[in-house]
């Protein structure tokens, strides 16, 4: 029987003018993300941004893009890697908040927003970073194992 295994849960409510995202992703996307970040700079590869924000209204701490990898994550269509800036651009999907520090702990990462976004953009977001998330682990985080074999017959 498979192994099951729980990649990503998200959860979006609103409160008057405010959205809030709650996020909780497998480690080894956060992994993968902070990996690469200090291939960019080993002793400081997180930032903390001045646009994206927890409950508290702090801003949170991100690993650093790194733009090698940028182009395995946005190879995918309807994707952008911009953390700071909307979730949506309208039909593309920001996939930024998979590189905020502390997304894959016991309870995720809740960000605020006050992006005014409706209740369809809101579930197209959830929907699409869901599915794109998955397919990145399914290809990029997922063990494989791959051989070849090769029989002739000589005469």
């Amino acid at each position: 029987m498979p192994e099951k295994r729980k990649v990503i849960d998200i959860t979006l409510r609103k409160e008057e003018m405010d959205s809030f995202i709650n996020i909780k992703v497998s480690p080894e996307i956060e992994t993968y993300f902070r990996k690469a970040a200090e291939k960019v700079d080993r002793r400081n590869s997180t930032e903390v941004s001045n646009k994206w924000f927890d409950e508290n209204g702090d801003g949170l701490s991100f690993y650093k893009k790194n733009e090698k990898l940028s182009s395995k994550v946005e190879n995918y269509p309807d994707v952008m890697d911009n953390f700071g800036n909307g979730l949506m651009d309208s039909h593309r999907i920001n996939l930024a908040l998979l590189r905020i520090v502390g997304i894959s702990g016991e309870d995720g990462v809740t960000i605020k927003s006050d992006e005014l976004i409706g209740h369809e953009e809101a579930n197209a977001y959830v929907q699409k970073l869901a599915d794109w998330t998955v397919q990145f682990y399914q290809t990029h985080l997922r063990d494989h194992s791959l051989s070849a074999s090769v029989t002739l017959e000589l005469d």
